[in-house]
């Protein structure tokens, strides 16, 4: 267990489960350790032509009833559909490609669940995210929620010392890290939020959950979009946006066909361009008001790279800005290897990246997210 015993006893903490292996092995890690335990499913989305939502409400119901918890189960589906769904169309129509787990973090988990949940009574809520939080007690930084091992001192201390603020670090398991999708924390949230899996790697966690019995052990991971489930982002995005028939260009300008919308299409896309030829063509830009779509044959395929980008929405984990220029690894997608690069500020809630190495199909609408070593600094969206 990577939160200590005696931080947990009698704690009553909120497990947002999803029918998941993960949020389901967290709940009985808590549970065997001594917390007072209510298992909290978020209802956000039941279209039946996409929905997983009843068997995963019914997963974690099964989990709740094994493990002997409460079971308490939110309806945010009005909310989630205006938060972070009006939003995916939006974003898509405008030529962007955005990311609604983020959203999902963002205007959901973490703000309107997190606020409901703990009015229930609830010290923390947890769930099952690969990252960590780290509380900084009078400059000895340590991880509570977050780390195998807590020194002595700091656990003898742990109830009387006052934090002075908390970090948000990336999971220990590379291939399952999701500090991308958690950039937006604030410090008030993190108070709040219990991250136990940080340093455990995925294998670990079903092995754990098979050796306690948890009826979710062997399921598959779920993918796609949060809480929609998998599906084709092609056929989702044509539910609210219409076929908008455009040219498709080569550099130079020569059309060589056409295309059914330009928001079907993300920047370093191969597929479905339908270019006859023999040769494979990547799309290198996306002209939005004119609708056209620009390609480059595969030797030419360093019109997707660049060292350079900008980004809106601004926000940093501490809730200070940091003194600029400042050194930083960043990434430009979801578990893309940390690269080198230097931030400066433009605006309040700007700022420009520059990258030591190129980086290829950097795409409006996705996040950057900054590190220093594991830690997470804060982020913005692509302009």
């Amino acid at each position: 267990m990577n939160i200590s015993e005696e931080f947990l006893l009698g704690k009553k903490i909120g497990v947002a489960m999803s029918g998941g292996v993960d949020s389901s092995t967290v709940a009985a890690l808590f549970k065997t350790a001594g917390a007072n335990v209510t298992g909290l499913y978020m209802k956000n989305w039941s279209d039946p032509r996409d929905c997983r939502g009843v068997d995963d409400r019914a997963d974690a119901l099964k989990v709740a009833l094994k493990l002997g918890i409460p079971f308490h189960v939110f309806d945010f589906e009005k909310e989630y559909r205006e938060k972070v769904i009006d939003y995916f169309y939006q974003e898509y129509e405008s030529g962007r490609t955005p990311n609604p787990d983020i959203m999902c973090n963002k205007e959901i988990k973490f703000k309107i669940f997190l606020d409901e949940a703990l009015k229930l009574g609830l010290d923390y809520i947890a769930t099952g995210h690969y990252a960590g939080v780290r509380k900084i007690f009078l400059n000895h930084p340590e991880l509570v929620s977050g780390s195998k091992e807590i020194p002595k001192q700091v656990r003898n201390d742990i109830f009387r010392i006052r934090p002075d603020k908390y970090e948000l670090v990336a999971g220990i398991d590379q291939t399952k890290d999701q500090s991308y999708f958690l950039y937006t924390f604030t410090q008030e949230q993190l108070a709040r939020v219990l991250l136990p899996l940080g340093n455990f790697y995925k294998k670990e966690i079903r092995e754990i959950a098979k050796t306690l019995g948890v009826p979710v052990h062997a399921k598959p991971d779920s993918q796609g979009i949060c809480f929609v489930g998998e599906v084709k982002i092609r056929e989702f995005l044509s539910r609210r946006l219409p076929k908008k028939t455009g040219e498709i260009k080569d550099l130079k300008g020569k059309v060589l066909g056409t295309h059914d919308g330009i928001y079907f299409y993300t920047l370093g896309q191969r597929e479905g361009l339908k270019i006859g030829g023999g040769i494979p063509y990547y799309v290198v830009d996306k002209k939005v008001r004119e609708n056209i779509l620009v390609v480059a044959p595969l030797n030419q395929e360093d019109k997707l790279y660049s060292k350079s980008l900008t980004a809106r929405d601004t926000h940093w984990v501490s809730g200070v800005e940091p003194e600029f220029p400042l050194k930083v690894k960043a990434r430009i997608r979801h578990l893309q290897a940390l690269q080198d690069a230097v931030v400066n500020k433009i605006t309040k809630d700007r700022i420009q990246v520059e990258f030591e190495k190129d980086q290829r199909a950097i795409s409006p609408g996705q996040s950057v997210v900054l590190y220093a070593k594991n830690v997470v600094l804060g982020g913005g969206i692509i302009s």
